[in-house]
């Protein structure tokens, strides 16, 4: 299952995240850098009347992060019309108990060598899944934040 959207419908996380701010009574304070969000929150957060909330937003340029979600890929049946609001792929198997158990082994044999790679481990899901695609970019998620 899952949520069929309008175009209208689709946000960038950017918007949801302001939108959330909202939510929560806040407006947001656009900041050009993590230092100035960063500053700002230090001096303006400490009091139960702050109105703005720093936020900074930076391009997608980490490892495996996508430009947006799939919920089918081109080649998988899909039923739009039986609900409202979902929609289902109706011709998805029950994963291979065996093949699921082959590859949980062979990722822990993996990573119990001290010299498994990224790419070792790209390559052990890829051939998993046929469809996966890993972008590289040098950059992890854990140094940007």
């Amino acid at each position: 299952f899952f949520p069929k959207l309008d175009e209208a419908q689709m946000m960038t996380f950017d918007a949801i995240a302001v939108e959330l701010l909202k939510e929560h009574g806040f407006e947001p304070r656009f900041c050009g850098s993590d230092e100035e969000a960063i500053a700002y929150a230090k001096e303006h957060l400490s009091s139960d009347s702050v109105k703005h909330y720093p936020v900074h937003f930076s391009a997608s340029d980490t490892s495996g992060e996508k430009d947006f979600e799939e919920f089918y890929v081109k080649g998988e049946s899909v039923d739009l019309d039986s609900y409202a609001a979902l929609g289902v792929i109706t011709d998805k198997q029950i994963p291979d108990r065996s093949r699921v158990n082959a590859l949980i082994k062979e990722l822990e044999d993996a990573f119990e060598c001290a010299d498994i790679s990224k790419d070792d481990i790209v390559d052990i899901i890829s051939s998993y899944l046929p469809n996966f695609k890993h972008i590289e970019t040098g950059k992890s998620l854990d140094g940007k934040m």
